[in-house]
């Protein structure tokens, strides 16, 4: 937050990171059977901020990092959501079919992840920033160039009692900006993760 001139986070507050996954009625049939612990070693990779370049926040030309690139293709407002599509190119090496081979044969291979940017739209003035969430993402080869057209949909954060302000009030459209920040992988390592046994829970009255 600091780094792109917002508030830092309080000292009490905590970040947690949360996954679901939906299950097909048989898979989760088997693992209601199945043993009573999971575990996983999942691969992570320590991020930190490698530059933050401010955009328009409206389509552009291709920015290009070596044989990479993307470029903010289209922006529509759809209710109290800022829709933004983006698409990326990259090439489809040999070694990608090698590594990921030895990720799925070994289990050992730890997390790939030299750098990538993300898009956050920002106003400095009323102390925002919202990361926007994947709306829909496509993919598709031409050639060996893996072509991906990704829309995400920004919108006002949620304040601490839970209600949202309107777009307007944030003034998206207006002052607000995209701020495209690059991050760079410092360090990566791996970890186990150990679930319980999945318990179904019925719906709350």
């Amino acid at each position: 937050m600091p780094a792109l001139g917002l508030s830092a986070v309080s000292a009490d507050s905590t970040l947690q990171a949360q996954i679901y996954q939906m299950l097909p009625a048989t898979v989760a049939a088997r693992l209601q059977a199945a043993p009573a612990e999971y575990s996983l070693k999942a691969q992570f990779a320590l991020m930190e901020i490698e530059s933050t370049t401010v955009v328009p926040c409206q389509p552009n030309e291709w920015m290009l990092r070596g044989s990479t690139g993307e470029r903010i293709a289209h922006v529509e407002r759809e209710g109290e959501e800022l829709l933004v599509t983006f698409v990326r190119q990259r090439p489809n090496f040999i070694t990608d079919a090698v590594l990921g081979f030895s990720s799925y044969a070994m289990g050992v291979r730890r997390a790939n992840i030299a750098w990538y940017p993300q898009y956050l739209l920002v106003n400095r003035a009323l102390d925002f920033m919202d990361r926007g969430s994947e709306r829909s993402k496509l993919q598709a080869y031409i050639g060996t160039v893996l072509i991906t057209q990704e829309t995400r949909a920004y919108r006002a954060a949620a304040s601490a009692k839970g209600n949202r302000p309107r777009l307007d009030a944030i003034k998206a459209l207006d002052e607000a900006e995209f701020t495209r920040v690059v991050y760079r992988a410092r360090t990566q390592f791996s970890y186990e993760l150990k679930a319980d046994a999945l318990v179904v829970e019925p719906n709350a009255p």
